[in-house]
């Protein structure tokens, strides 16, 4: 089985909120047959909170779908 790796800074699971394209692509992936791991940044951009505290949280979809949050820097808008 071959693994895709997307990664994306502001991508997250569709319960946490936000764009869900690479999601969307991962499934699709998966479907397919490929294991996809989606690799991005704990602080949603969406809601302005961390997803997680812990410096890596891995999630399983589905059998072929990972989401890896890595922690990041938060950050302050400046208007």
């Amino acid at each position: 089985m071959q693994t895709i790796w997307i990664i994306d800074h502001y991508s997250s699971e569709p319960k946490y909120g936000g764009i869900s394209r690479q999601y969307d692509f991962a499934r699709e992936l998966g479907m397919r047959g490929y294991r996809v791991v989606v690799i991005s940044s704990s602080f949603s951009h969406f809601t302005h909170r961390y997803i997680s505290k812990k410096n890596i949280k891995i999630s399983q979809l589905v059998k072929n779908i990972h989401y890896v949050y890595i922690k990041t820097s938060s950050y302050v808008s400046v208007k």
